[in-house]
């Protein structure tokens, strides 16, 4: 049975009170009961009364440590009240930066390169194989998933594709990608950064559910967001955005025959960044 603090306090000042005026009036208390008293009889009550001394020292000591644990009951839920505070205006932050990441998502723009469609319409060998929308201009999940396209035609070109270096995949990212559309690009890889930054720094927040959030977030991006996030992470304009993708593994579940290589040892915390920056495809 759980019983408040305040009961157990009450029931203390109740008790002292009553302590404190049997102090005061015990001999009228007691003529009361038994009529006159004589001194002797008030001596003999006195005597009985002080062989009490040694427990009247153990309840004063009991309620000494029933207050200092109220305190501490009461230090304890006030500091649970304030970690649910700080989780409820985590997970307010949190899902309003997830709504920000899906509007910056729909804003992302992407265009297949004159290289690409001309290197399409030589593979084709005519250009009425080509699909007529190449060189449309798209918007949102379907300019990632184009992006991603082009990304891959240019590894198979390098003749990369089932086995490509990082560098060739941050050069080829930089070149055919970062460099044309990192306007719309950025503000969305920035807001994914963001949120990882603010779920891995999070003071209150235990690993597990830290875990949980990254997940959750994850779950809001498809296949190709994740590889070109990932990829994007390892761009030297992303600074540390390697690190949290790696601490938070999150191209774990990456289909094995999606540009497998050694980047998908994304997931080990011991890859680094490789020093050539600026190597020409």
């Amino acid at each position: 049975m759980n019983i408040k603090p305040s009961v157990i306090v009450f029931g203390l000042i109740m008790l002292l009170m009553f302590w404190g005026y049997w102090g005061d009036y015990s001999y009228a208390i007691a003529n009361f009961f038994i009529g006159e008293a004589t001194k002797e009889q008030v001596e003999k009550a006195g005597t009985w009364g002080d062989s009490f001394g040694a427990f009247n020292a153990l309840i004063s000591t009991i309620g000494f440590i029933t207050v200092l644990a109220t305190l501490l009951l009461q230090a304890r839920s006030i500091k649970d009240q304030a970690n649910d505070l700080h989780r409820q205006r985590f997970e307010a932050t949190f899902f309003e930066l997830l709504r920000v990441m899906r509007g910056l998502r729909e804003e992302v723009l992407f265009q297949h390169s004159k290289d690409y469609v001309a290197s399409r319409k030589e593979k084709k060998g005519t250009s009425s194989l080509v699909p007529i929308t190449t060189g449309i201009k798209r918007k949102g999940i379907d300019a990632i998933s184009h992006a991603n396209q082009e990304f891959v035609h240019w590894l198979i070109k390098l003749g990369r594709a089932n086995n490509p270096t990082i560098e060739d995949m941050i050069n080829t990212y930089m070149r055919r990608i970062h460099s044309t559309y990192e306007a719309t690009l950025a503000p969305y890889f920035r807001i994914i950064y963001t949120i990882l930054y603010r779920i891995k720094t999070d003071p209150i927040i235990p690993e597990a559910d830290k875990r949980y959030y990254a997940n959750l977030l994850r779950s809001q991006m498809t296949t190709f967001e994740i590889t070109l996030m990932g990829i994007n992470a390892l761009a030297p304009v992303a600074k540390d955005f390697s690190e949290l993708v790696t601490h938070f593994r999150m191209l774990k579940y990456l289909p094995d025959n999606l540009c497998e290589g050694d980047w998908r040892d994304f997931t080990n915390p011991k890859l680094s960044r490789p020093a050539t920056d600026h190597v020409q495809l």
